[in-house]
Parts: structure tokens; sequence; C-alpha cells
């Protein structure tokens, strides 16, 4: 995962963005997987698709913040 996700990151980044997500227990069932997975993605792609992730945000309309 971390080799596909993270190519490019230092491996010090590597080493510390895998103990800060770590992987689901092995007792987990596949929806919890999916969610994993998905989380591990998104936060990988701040770190290696920057200019990405930051042309999507450029282009999202403003939203107002609401307190509920």
């Amino acid at each position: 995962m971390a080799g596909q996700y993270l190519k490019g990151a230092s491996p010090v980044v590597t080493d510390d963005f895998l103990w800060a997500v770590p992987p689901p227990g092995p007792a987990e069932n596949d929806e919890q997987d999916l969610v994993w997975l998905s989380k591990f993605m998104g936060l990988a792609a701040l770190l290696t698709r920057c200019d990405e992730v930051q042309k999507v945000l450029d282009e999202s309309p403003w939203q107002a913040v609401q307190s509920v």
C-alpha cells in the first residue's frame, strides 16, 4: 500500500504516516477495510499529490461554515 500510494514520500514521512494510519485489525469486515482504504488513499494524496488536491480545492465553491 505504502509503495503505491506514498510513492515519492521520504522513508521518514512514510514511516510516520504508517504509524499514524495503522491498518485495520484482522477481525475487521470488508466494509471497514474499504473505509480504511479510502481514508488511507485520501490522506496519502494530501502528501503526494498536493498540486492536484489544491486544484480541486481551488475549483470548489465556497461554503459557509455554520455551527450546530
